[in-house]
Order: C-alpha cells, then sequence, then structure tokens
C-alpha cells in the first residue's frame, strides 16, 4: 500500500510538473497573441490614417488573421514547442517591423504631401 502511495506521489509531482510547464507555454502564446492583436490594432488604424491601398491591406489583414488563428490554435494544443513558438515570434517580429517602416513610409508621404501643398510640418 505503501509502494502504491509513493508511486502516486510520483505520479502527481510529474503532473504537477507537466502543467506548470504548459501554464509557461499558455503565458507565452497568450503574450505572442497580444502583441499580435495590438499589431492588428495598429494597422487598422494606420490604414485609416492614411488610405493605404486596399489589396496591401486585406493582404496584410489575412496574413495577420492566419498567424492569430495560428497561435490561438497552439494556445490549445499543449505540444506547442519551442521551435514553432520562435518562428511565431519571429513573424510577429518581421511583421511589427513591416508595420513600423509602413508608419515611416505614411508619415514621410504625409509630409510630402502637406509639403506640396504648402503646409508647414512644424
Amino acid at each position: 500500500m505503501e509502494l502504491y502511495l509513493q508511486n502516486l506521489q510520483k505520479q502527481i509531482e510529474v503532473m504537477k510538473s507537466e502543467l506548470s510547464d504548459a501554464q509557461q507555454r499558455l503565458e507565452s502564446v497568450t503574450k505572442d497573441r497580444d502583441i499580435l492583436q495590438r499589431e492588428v490594432k495598429l494597422l487598422r488604424e494606420t490604414t485609416k490614417q492614411f488610405s493605404m491601398k486596399s489589396e496591401d491591406t486585406e493582404s496584410m489583414k489575412q496574413e495577420v488573421d492566419q498567424l492569430r488563428r495560428e497561435l490561438e490554435h497552439l494556445r490549445a494544443s499543449a505540444h506547442y514547442d519551442e521551435e514553432d513558438r520562435q518562428k511565431h515570434v519571429d513573424k510577429i517580429r518581421t511583421l511589427e517591423n513591416y508595420t513600423s517602416q509602413l508608419e515611416m513610409d505614411n508619415r514621410e508621404l504625409a509630409n510630402k504631401v502637406r509639403w506640396s501643398h504648402g503646409l508647414s510640418t512644424e
């Protein structure tokens, strides 16, 4: 009986460890999803501000939506390994960099438009 209890205690410890690992992965994926959602919001605001071409917007929106679906799926999966996580983090960083570049390009274009119409940017 004592051996049986010890065995159960070991199983509980293993399950606690696995649960802790799964919780950490869930927190990481949740953070990734939140970052992606902020990027989507920023992208929408940017497109409203600077009236980007709808094809470009739709393409980026589809890519962001696809990544969001992938992250949601992985969040539900207990088999989300570090390599997959890193791929998604890299994609998110790429989208962040692309969005930042678009913002800078849009600001520059807006300044040029203002300047060409004789408006001061000061």
